[in-house]
């Protein structure tokens, strides 16, 4: 088997994780309840990245800025499979239009941090960290 051909037929991995946020999360018998999360491919990361980034004028002159907050919502909302944050139902009980709004209404600051950060884990990027620090 050529180089190649291990990069594209990859070993199975595990693209989908629950992961438990905080203990307000809870069923009705008091059972934490997870949220079941998925990784983001590179091409998915990459749209999320060109639809978070704008253009501005700055001095008049015109700039791309790249929105961390707008992407980190959209990301949540790619990647959270269960529970469905951009259902008609999330977003009536939260009070918006826009699902984006959804994860600011459900989650506290540290809940959604959280979030994020095991989203880009478990998309390969916590092992970049940990390579780069060895």
């Amino acid at each position: 088997m050529s180089r190649l051909s291990a990069f594209l037929n990859p070993k199975a991995s595990d693209l989908e994780k629950e992961v438990y946020l905080s203990d307000r999360f809870v069923d009705d018998k008091g059972k934490p309840v997870p949220v079941k999360i998925r990784a983001l491919s590179q091409e998915e990361s990459e749209q999320l990245r060109k639809s978070s980034t704008h253009t501005v004028k700055i001095n008049g002159e015109t700039a791309e800025k790249f929105d961390v907050d707008e992407y980190n919502h959209k990301l949540v909302l790619k990647a959270v499979v269960d529970p469905d944050l951009s259902s008609e139902e999330a977003c009536k009980q939260c009070g918006v239009l826009d699902p984006a709004m959804v994860p600011g209404r459900i989650f506290l600051a540290g809940e959604f941090t959280k979030l994020v950060k095991a989203i880009s884990d478990l998309s390969g990027f916590g092992d970049v960290e940990a390579d780069a620090k060895n």
